[in-house]
């Protein structure tokens, strides 16, 4: 995640900065009460720190919409919109901004519908680069070790690590993946 833009800046400054009309912005911001505080007043003119102005307009580092996060992950909106929402009321973020008319989210809070959406737990268990057996991978998706085989056999998990001597071992970030991208989760793996 990009750190976030300590500069400080007159509003003047940071439309300029952002590409907007300087007197179109002030007036958004305070109509909507989203005028972050001033962090100086050199000469009578307040001074903001940008990354605070980005905020109040709804741009921050890990901050998207809807249409923006299904686009980057490559789902259809109307399954975010409407149908994660719906299914998975329990771990559907509140919006922490809104852009224009749009709901702004944090993409790490809409990361967990979508694991919660693909059978996995909300939170991701251990380091993506942990080995796990056969036995584990099945006990993590809740298959069978058979089920785990034949999604292997036919692509749909990917192939395990030769650790030596004949054994396999799956990175549970692959296996993670795979489950995620999976386009009907916990039909068959």
């Amino acid at each position: 995640m990009p750190s976030p833009d300590t500069r400080i800046a007159t509003l003047a400054e940071y439309a300029a900065l952002r590409g907007l009309d300087a007197a179109k912005l002030a007036r958004t911001l305070t109509r909507h009460g989203a005028l972050p505080e001033a962090v100086a007043d050199p000469a009578g003119e307040a001074q903001y720190r940008v990354a605070d102005l980005d905020r109040a307009r709804g741009y921050a580092p890990g901050w998207v919409t809807l249409e923006e996060y299904a686009a980057k992950r490559g789902l259809a909106l109307s399954t975010v919109r409407s149908g994660w929402r719906a299914r998975y009321r329990e771990v559907w973020p509140a919006p922490v901004s809104k852009r224009g008319r749009a709901d702004v989210f944090e993409e790490a809070a809409l990361d967990r519908v979508r694991r919660v959406a693909a059978g996995l737990p909300p939170d991701a268990e251990g380091s993506p680069d942990d080995l796990l057996t056969r036995a584990q991978v099945a006990e993590y998706l809740g298959v069978a070790e058979e089920t785990v085989r034949e999604a292997v056999w036919s692509g749909r998990l990917p192939r395990g690590v030769d650790v030596g001597d004949g054994v396999v071992r799956w990175r549970r970030g692959a296996v993670e993946e795979a489950r995620v991208g999976d386009p009907q989760p916990g039909v068959d793996i």
